[in-house]
């Protein structure tokens, strides 16, 4: 009995984002991420199952991006499917981003004169996560950008190439972007709605009329057995945590969820109506 695959699948989702004719849906998704129109005329690693194969010990555990596209203006786009968190995964993401925007460093086929910096392009890094990483009040779609402190003015407007980041949570609920919604029931291998875009109605069809032959279904299922190993042994951490004691877990998590909203500019005032907890409890945890 072989199992049934959902595009969180690391080969599905790179065999339907991964292969140059399927650019355009590619295109799509960034741009509903990003939030406005960019261009994608090449993928730099494309799907094979031979790099499944080769690196069968490696790959199957980590790899660094499932996807890198670049753009016509030579920006970079670089995509991970990541189910299940990690100690550092903020940074890990980071991390990867930096590397894919020095990585033309000094490339002189992409300098735009005779200075090495300007070979180097704007670069988005769209990480989609199975879990809740800021904050379960969050919405599902986060980007973030270099702004100046105070007056929240975008670094990128000097004519600077920046890094932007961007979380995309399969858990965290969307409910003012129907697009996103409807990203998130495709990669959920839930129905879509009959107003979802054309774009997702023809995703969910190379979905479901995707072939895979005998090795690469061999793979695809070794990576599924794997993401519920890892899965339940989450699962499994945090039902120990909290039998030995849930009620100061609930605690510590609302006390962590106060605080990340408050490091994300909410006033006290807006957490404590929000959440509805009293004035002078936000005021003590914050503090």
């Amino acid at each position: 009995m072989t199992l049934k695959l959902k595009p969180t699948n690391d080969l599905v989702f790179k065999k339907i984002f991964g292969t140059e004719k399927n650019i355009p849906i590619l295109q799509s998704f960034v741009q509903d991420m990003l939030g406005f129109e960019i261009e994608i005329i090449k993928i730099n690693n494309p799907y094979h199952i031979e790099d499944f194969i080769n690196q069968e010990s490696d790959k199957l555990n980590y790899t660094e991006v499932d996807i890198l596209a670049e753009t016509e203006s030579g920006q970079l786009i670089t995509i991970e499917m990541q189910l299940t968190n990690h100690k550092n995964f903020l940074e890990r993401s980071l991390f990867y981003a930096c590397k894919g925007y020095i990585k033309d460093y000094a490339n002189q086929s992409k300098m735009a004169n005779e200075y090495k910096f300007s070979s180097i392009k704007d670069t988005y890094s769209i990480n989609i996560i199975n879990f809740d990483l800021f904050g379960f009040n969050f919405p599902s779609l986060l980007n973030f950008e270099f702004k100046e402190r105070q007056s929240n003015y975008p670094l990128a407007k000097t004519g600077m190439q920046t890094i932007t980041l961007t979380y995309f949570s399969l858990k965290n609920k969307n409910p003012n972007n129907s697009r996103v919604s409807e990203w998130q029931r495709f990669f959920k291998g839930e129905s879509l709605q009959n107003s979802s875009p054309e774009y997702i109605h023809s995703a969910k069809k190379l979905l479901d009329r995707l072939h895979l032959d005998k090795e690469e279904q061999r793979m695809a299922e070794i990576l599924s057995k794997r993401q519920m190993i890892r899965q339940a042994e989450m699962e499994y951490a945090t039902e120990q945590g909290l039998e030995r004691g849930l009620e100061q877990g609930r605690e510590e998590e609302r006390s962590n969820n106060i605080k990340k909203l408050f490091d994300n500019g909410l006033s006290l005032e807006q957490i404590s109506e929000f959440l509805e907890i009293p004035l002078d409890q936000v005021r003590t945890i914050v503090k």
